[in-house]
């Protein structure tokens, strides 16, 4: 049987481009062919979006001339080497911009959403119908896994509720978000990360061998947050030094010790499973440090933190969240044999569900 997953993998970053590529790799694992549905909207590619942000330095040429040089173009590059692992390792469909082209997607024996934030905001637009995936008819038999609102935007709770109303089963990620479909009255189950479905072999079985060969802090940093303030404390009391790992180019021209740039997510995960501590804002980096038992810190992002504070929260490691600028270091043991039972509690009861779903459609239920 044949499976079309639904997902943001197109997004130019090592979160979206794992936790797709676990989720195909899950699939698998339970006995099925999977596809990742290669949609995306001209606006969504960050390719785009970066151009109308740069339209506020259009009254400045040089500022606009600077902007192109620091930004748009290794924008470009990113976008094109990341355009090549996804050639490589995802089982793509052909290309969709539109969503009136998907009705010819109608030969698949079973449809999933999921995960990460697909449910909220998408750039301009509140939802998007596409993931809630309105474009196969109501006979087909589809349920999400680990899906995501972000924000909820809760002035959307009818529109909401009516494109659920297909799914045989769902599943989301966070308490928030099973709190906001109770309030629906649709039932959902909490499931991990697809990326958390896979323990640390599975990981390094491709991850390769040691890229540096010292002792180094890793900064992972998506948002505008103290996460490098913070590293310099540790790196002071360490004395170990700091790299930044980004597949953003413009992020070298920031002020840190070393600057590691690369657009491959495995070179990510070699960085994090090597490295003495990680800082991060990022959740799949979170995610990561967990799996490769890493001492790390994460420091809230604001918007979306909730994903954060619930995965933390879940497997006792919330002492290691940040959310204010003046905050105490967290104690350096951690006690990963207790951590990992509970990881492997809510990793089995997320595959008995994955199997389970997908068995539905064996068994005609």
């Amino acid at each position: 049987m044949k499976v079309l997953l639904v997902t943001r993998h197109f997004i130019s970053n090592f979160g979206s481009f794992l936790q797709t590529y676990a989720s195909v790799k899950a699939i698998n694992r339970c006995g099925y062919e999977c596809d990742v549905l290669d949609f995306f909207e001209r606006k969504e590619r960050s390719i785009f979006s970066s151009k109308i942000w740069a339209r506020n330095y259009k009254k400045n040429f040089i500022l606009e001339i600077g902007y192109f040089l620091v930004c748009s173009l290794p924008n470009c590059f990113t976008e094109y080497r990341y355009h090549i692992m996804r050639k490589k390792y995802l089982p793509l469909t052909v290309r969709f911009s539109n969503k009136n082209q998907l009705i010819q997607l109608e030969n698949y024996d079973i449809y999933i959403s999921g995960s990460d934030q697909l449910w909220g905001r998408i750039c301009d637009s509140p939802i998007n119908s596409v993931y809630f995936l309105d474009f196969i008819g109501d006979n087909k038999f589809c349920f999400s896994y680990a899906s995501s609102f972000g924000d909820i935007n809760y002035s959307y709770e009818k529109k909401y509720a009516e494109l659920l109303k297909k799914y045989h089963c769902i599943s989301v990620r966070e308490k928030t978000a099973k709190i906001f479909l109770n309030k629906l009255n649709i039932n959902s189950e909490i499931v991990v990360d697809p990326t958390l479905l896979f323990d640390k072999e599975f990981y390094e079985n491709f991850i390769g061998k040691r890229i540096i060969n010292k002792k180094y802090i890793l900064v992972y940093q998506l948002h505008n947050s103290s996460a490098i303030e913070i590293a310099k404390r540790i790196s002071k009391e360490r004395n170990f030094e700091i790299i930044r790992i980004s597949s953003n180019l413009s992020h070298r021209f920031k002020n840190m010790s070393s600057f590691f740039y690369t657009s491959n997510p495995f070179k990510f995960l070699n960085l994090i499973k090597n490295a003495e501590y990680v800082v991060t804002d990022s959740f799949h980096a979170t995610v990561f440090s967990i799996i490769f038992h890493k001492e790390f810190i994460t420091k809230s992002p604001g918007k979306t933190s909730s994903r954060i504070s619930d995965l933390l929260n879940e497997y006792n490691l919330i002492d290691r969240y940040i959310t204010k600028n003046n905050y105490k270091l967290p104690s350096d043991n951690v006690d990963w044999l207790q951590i990992d039972e509970l990881v492997n509690i809510s990793r089995e009861k997320s595959w008995d569900f994955l199997k389970k779903s997908l068995g539905e459609v064996k068994h005609g239920k």
